[in-house]
């Protein structure tokens, strides 16, 4: 059975932003996708900071998309705030990002992502992805 999750995309660029809004409706998509465009704002969201108060607006996340290249905070300083934190750290966090740098990769896994997705540039090779993130996170993988 499929349930809607609450997605909270951590991303910067309007582009990317564009095109994973586009790539979620036409995947028909069921879930609920929040964006944020850096990371003080993400912890504000996550920790019903200032306008992320309503629960109706922006409700309880349930699987974080981040890119690594974020302005003020990178991707990989906040898998590490958001795992030291005893409320934030059961929240999966799955890396979308262009980066294919080894290191990247290695320390998104050992800061505790639960998964690391590279870009596809190409948009019906993002629909692709959507849809098998989609039928991962929602049909194969149980969430708190």
């Amino acid at each position: 059975m499929i349930r809607k999750l609450n997605i909270l995309l951590v991303e910067d660029s309007e582009a990317d932003v564009k095109i994973a809004v586009r790539a979620f409706e036409k995947a028909s998509i069921i879930n609920n996708l929040s964006i944020v465009t850096e990371g003080e704002e993400a912890f504000n969201y996550l920790l019903r900071v200032g306008k992320y108060r309503d629960e109706k607006a922006y409700p309880l996340v349930n699987i974080i998309l981040l890119d690594l290249n974020l302005p003020r905070m990178n991707g990989l300083e906040i898998i590490k705030k958001l795992k030291g934190d005893t409320n934030l750290k059961l929240i999966p966090v799955v890396i979308l990002s262009s980066s294919r740098n080894e290191q990247d990769i290695k320390e998104s896994y050992r800061l505790g992502a639960s998964g690391y997705i590279h870009k596809p540039v190409n948009y019906s090779d993002f629909i692709k992805v959507v849809d098998i993130f989609n039928s991962y996170w929602n049909l194969i993988i149980n969430l708190p």
